[in-house]
């Protein structure tokens, strides 16, 4: 009898420890499971955020491609005025110019008539005076050379 409680217990031991063994074999699996779907969470995790990354990153390279397009056409657009008001100015100054070199062609013209005559009443008397002149020089001249013979 005594015997076959030590093989009793000896039995028990080894169902205890196959049990033990089983449990110890499904605790590793359970583990591994976890391990893997923790793992596979992990994957998911850095997927998702590396899609985040890359949707923000469009985002704020799109945001900074049109900032450039807007400043190149705030900057066209000023370009335009200023052009536009470069031409302006210089139409006004050539119709201005225009204008005081027509008037003073009229000017001209006016003055002409009403100072031509005298001016050339002034010619006249300057030419009879210098012929006079040269008359007296000559016949002083020719004087001179008759009383010297």
């Amino acid at each position: 009898d005594h015997p076959n409680k030590r093989q009793a217990s000896t039995s028990a031991l080894l169902l205890q420890a196959k049990a033990r063994s089983f449990q110890a074999g499904e605790e590793l699996q359970r583990l591994r499971r976890q391990a893997e779907v923790e793992k596979l969470h992990r994957i998911a995790a850095v997927t998702i955020q590396c899609s985040a990354r890359c949707k923000r990153a469009k985002c704020v390279l799109q945001e900074r491609r049109m900032g450039r397009l807007l400043a190149e056409e705030a900057r066209i657009k000023e370009d335009r005025i200023r052009f536009s008001a470069a031409v302006r100015i210089q139409h006004n100054f050539r119709g201005r110019q225009a204008r005081i070199l027509d008037l003073i062609s009229v000017l001209r013209e006016q003055w002409c008539n009403e100072h031509l005559p005298q001016i050339e009443h002034v010619q006249c008397m300057i030419r009879r005076y210098t012929a006079q002149a040269n008359l007296k020089q000559d016949m002083i001249l020719e004087g001179l050379s008759k009383s010297a013979t």
